[in-house]
């Protein structure tokens, strides 16, 4: 990424206050639908105990497959809020290197945020690739593994409930 000298000092505070709003515009309507399926899916599992307890499980099964659509659907909805996401850090990392320091002072590497933990995340041990139990959890990786529970969960109560 080449500096660009010819950018006024204004310029760089419009493009980042820019570019941060638009990462938290994203990363709260990420959080929000997130809180939106959790809801939706507490519902619905309410919904189905409550039809298998009448023994119901005709419609039983019907809410399961709704259950695992409106997975697929939130899943495909993060996926965009995470990629909208980092197109905002990217462009955050970016105007980190842009800014100039303080008078006659150097940046400590600690300060770019943006950049100093995209240079991190390249030693993080994660969830899935390495399987321990020091491997972390990224937020989309604990995502994801709902989206799939609830998924895959209703597909199966979906064929349970169908062929009993």
């Amino acid at each position: 990424m080449d500096a660009m000298p010819h950018w006024s000092a204004e310029s760089l505070k419009e493009m980042r206050e820019y570019s941060w709003n638009y990462f938290i515009a994203f990363a709260q309507a990420r959080l929000t639908t997130f809180r939106f399926y959790l809801t939706f899916c507490t519902i619905l599992t309410a919904g189905l105990a409550a039809l298998m307890s009448v023994d119901r499980p005709s419609l039983a099964a019907a809410l399961s497959l709704l259950l695992s659509f409106l997975s697929f659907i939130y899943w495909k909805i993060d996926t965009r809020h995470k990629d909208l996401i980092k197109h905002a850090e990217r462009a955050l990392e970016f105007l980190e290197t842009q800014s100039p320091p303080p008078e006659s002072q150097e940046w400590s590497p600690v300060l770019r945020l943006f950049h100093s933990e995209a240079e991190r995340e390249k030693n993080y041990k994660r969830f899935p690739r390495y399987f321990s139990p020091k491997a972390y959890f990224s937020y989309s990786t604990s995502v994801n593994l709902v989206f799939a529970v609830f998924g895959l969960g209703g597909i199966v109560l979906a064929i349970v409930l169908i062929l009993l």
